[in-house]
């Protein structure tokens, strides 16, 4: 039970964060590249490093962007965010579409600075890409003794322990899943010229395309906090939460991630059949009027 518990929050959990690091990236802003700038100067970059890293995200090229990159981490070993970006385009399938190269620039980027939470899910994220499950488990886990006072996502990743990672049946869908949704990422020139492809519309990025894709990444966001009560035995409050916002993840999310959802949630069900009759029966003639 414990393991099954696992299964189905992490692999809603990867589904979800998979999509949500490239998302985040594409909508970045001048504002973003800034901080950018002011990150690598607290840092103690070489400003021709910097400089080079921010020519990279103003350009729409894709291979120009991997020189650049590379001509960054080349005038300065420690410039950790050029590791990180090489990362991410070598992790896309339309460009780099190589896992064990973005590993090894996540984990440099991880080497140089330890204190940048999202590298330990972008790191996490694939090795579960290349099966590699017990380093993924290894690395939530040292991001949750890292940030567990002040990070959620920490919290939301502490599920991921090794005994779910060492159950391969679970993995192999987990990371079957991941690679379907994988497919489904959008475009790299976005993510380093954001307010170009924004403004041209370039590959399809136009505002009303913006806006949908941040409203997926908000209802994947409250999936996971509806899966959150249920790790916490809050059950009423996860159904209830779930109920509310179906209707929109029907109108903005995959069919194979809301499929997926549904599978879970069904499965909270079965669990309090002999301990909570009352909500149980009341969840299934909810599923009937859902349809689902």
């Amino acid at each position: 039970m414990i393991k099954k518990k696992f299964g189905n929050l992490l692999t809603v959990v990867f589904l979800i964060l998979g999509i949500q690091i490239l998302s985040q990236a594409r909508a970045a802003t001048i504002g973003q590249i800034e901080q950018y700038k002011l990150k690598l100067k607290k840092y103690n970059i070489k400003k021709e490093s910097s400089d080079i890293l921010v020519k990279a995200l103003q350009t729409e090229n894709p291979s120009e962007v991997e020189k650049l990159l590379l001509k960054a981490v080349e005038a300065d070993k420690r410039n950790y965010i050029a590791y990180e970006l090489l990362g991410a385009y070598y992790q896309n399938e339309k460009y780099g579409n190589d896992i064990k190269k973005a590993l090894e620039y996540y984990e440099k980027a991880l080497e140089v600075n330890p204190d940048e939470e999202k590298i330990y899910l972008q790191l996490g994220e694939n090795y579960i890409r290349a099966n590699d499950y017990d380093k993924a488990a290894n690395i939530y886990g040292q991001m949750k003794s890292r940030f567990s006072e002040n990070s959620v996502k920490a919290e939301e990743m502490a599920v991921a322990s090794a005994e779910y990672a060492r159950s391969s049946k679970m993995a192999e869908k987990t990371h079957e899943e991941q690679a379907l949704y994988s497919k489904k990422s959008d475009s790299f020139a976005g993510f380093v010229a954001p307010s170009a492809a924004f403004e041209s519309g370039a590959n399809g990025y136009t505002k009303e395309r913006y806006d949908f894709e941040e409203d997926k990444k908000k209802a994947k966001e409250e999936i996971l906090a509806s899966l959150s009560y249920f790790e916490n035995k809050q059950y009423e409050k996860g159904f209830q939460s779930f109920y509310e916002n179906y209707s929109r993840y029907a109108d903005v999310l995959d069919d194979g991630l809301i499929e997926e959802t549904i599978k879970i949630i069904k499965k909270y069900n079965e669990e309090i059949k002999n301990t909570n009759k009352k909500l149980y029966r009341k969840n299934l003639k909810k599923f009937k009027e859902l349809e689902i």
